[in-house]
């Protein structure tokens, strides 16, 4: 896969935020019909109500939670695109190709990390764990790619990484690559060089996770350099 985005249901430098679950008022179907400016068909009225009798205080708690929960998320959502952008104005002067990656959990599992292409020995455990409703970002940095070999004949050095992330359920596994590319010429001054980016995400776990992933930023000049967001749920 390109820079397009990429679906699939089968569901260093990081920051991690605890949120506040913010509580609102929600209009139940139950003021609805009791609205004298709200007209109704007395039929449709009849079957809510009976819908309505027979949803328990639980069932209704834990749908008005999950709204809560899913509003707080999107503020959280909010920070992180806030963050990618001070941290991709950063790493987009440095020299390194920098993969800047954004991981969205809208999800109740919690995510370690269990496997990856590169060294974690100076982390703690908790350093990439991705908490329910919160988001991880860090960077993979990696000597740029380049080109090599003859004019008709020219090879990519390539950079890529992979990681798996598990909870008790759910996990996934993401790979992404970037390797350059010259069409031969022969009357031309200036080498075209194209960055071909991939990037794929799917489901591993006991149970489908809904996940996919998409190209948020990128450099069309070396180092290279790009920001990807996964989106969990």
């Amino acid at each position: 896969m390109n820079d397009t985005t990429n679906d699939t249901i089968s569901k260093d430098e990081n920051n991690h935020e605890e949120t506040q679950i913010k509580t609102f008022e929600n209009t139940t179907l139950t003021s609805i019909l009791s609205s004298s400016t709200y007209l109704i068909n007395p039929v449709a009225a009849s079957i809510l109500s009976t819908v309505l009798s027979n949803i328990t205080d639980d069932e209704h708690n834990k749908t008005t939670t999950h709204l809560e929960l899913e509003d707080e998320f999107q503020t959280v959502i909010k920070k992180a695109q806030q963050q990618e952008e001070k941290t991709w104005n950063t790493i987009k002067h440095e020299g390194n190709n920098s993969i800047l990656i954004n991981i969205y959990n809208g999800t109740s599992e919690t995510f370690s990390l269990t496997q990856c292409s590169w060294d974690t020995s100076g982390l703690q455990g908790e350093d990439l764990v991705i908490h329910p409703w919160q988001y991880m970002q860090f960077i993979l940095r990696s000597t740029p790619p380049a080109l090599s070999g003859g004019a008709k004949r020219r090879r990519s050095t390539p950079v890529g990484h992979a990681f798996t992330y598990s909870g008790e359920k759910q996990a996934f596994h993401f790979t992404t690559s970037v390797k350059l590319t010259a069409p031969y010429e022969p009357f031309a001054f200036d080498t075209k060089i194209i960055p071909n980016r991939e990037h794929n995400v799917r489901s591993i776990g006991k149970e489908p996770l809904t996940v996919k992933s998409h190209i948020t930023r990128h450099q069309s000049a070396r180092p290279y350099s790009y920001a990807i967001v996964i989106n969990l749920g």
